[in-house]
């Protein structure tokens, strides 16, 4: 998994023990836009796709992802409302970190949060790339 490529194998050994699995059978909703959020998930088989007004006429299809890849990673910073709802498009099992656990984990191992934030930040910026690439364009 990208965000968690740079630690060590002692600091991935503390995240594990951290992480809970779950498992979503195609068509199941795994979180609702507009639900609070506390999680980061981290999709380690099947396929989810991502929605904007999921189930309404002005429903937007936002794309897909596949193994392994991650969403979510601002909801353990902030708690803020989910900005999609992410659905599975195959059967997929997950790993979550929930927030309050993220942010035990910082202030046990503040070593980690050098090593995760910068991805979460690029990652951050490429979205932020995008937006003004399509306003430029549009």
């Amino acid at each position: 998994v990208p965000l968690f490529a740079h630690l060590t194998l002692e600091q991935l050994d503390i995240v594990n023990r951290l992480l809970q699995e779950s498992r979503f059978l195609a068509g199941e909703v795994i979180v609702r836009e507009g639900d609070p959020a506390s999680d980061l998930f981290v999709l380690v088989e099947g396929q989810v796709g991502f929605h904007k007004a999921w189930g309404t006429p002005a429903e937007e299809h936002r794309g897909l992802m596949d193994p392994v890849g991650y969403f979510g990673e601002i909801a353990i910073l902030d708690d803020a409302p989910r900005s999609a709802t992410v659905v599975a498009t195959r059967d997929a099992r997950l790993l979550t970190l929930a927030s309050a656990r993220f942010k035990e984990l910082i202030l046990q191992s503040p070593e980690i949060a050098f090593e995760i934030f910068p991805v979460l930040t690029a990652r951050i910026r490429t979205a932020e790339s995008r937006i003004t690439d399509l306003k430029a364009g549009g």
